[in-house]
C-alpha cells in the first residue's frame, strides 16, 4: 500500500449541542445504543465524497496512475 495515496473520509455523526426544546441529559440519553441522529447523514456524505473521488481516479487513471492529485 502507497500511503500517499489514502484517503480519509471524516464526517460528523453527534453533535455538540442539544436539538432545540430538548436538555442536554435528554440528547445523551437518546444516544444510548448507538442512535445517533446524525450517523445516516454522516454515511451519506462519505459516499458522495467518496464516490467522486473514485470516479475521477477511475475517469483519469492514466494520468493519476504516476501522480499523486492534490486537492485543489
Amino acid at each position: 500500500m502507497d500511503l500517499n495515496r489514502v484517503l480519509v473520509l471524516r464526517t460528523v455523526s453527534n453533535y455538540d449541542r442539544e436539538a432545540p426544546g430538548s436538555t442536554p441529559a435528554e440528547s445523551l440519553k437518546s444516544m444510548v445504543g448507538g442512535k445517533y441522529a446524525a450517523y445516516m447523514p454522516a454515511l451519506e456524505a462519505a459516499e458522495i465524497v467518496g464516490d467522486k473521488v473514485v470516479r475521477d481516479l477511475v475517469e483519469h487513471w492514466g494520468e493519476r496512475e504516476s501522480t499523486i492529485p492534490h486537492a485543489r
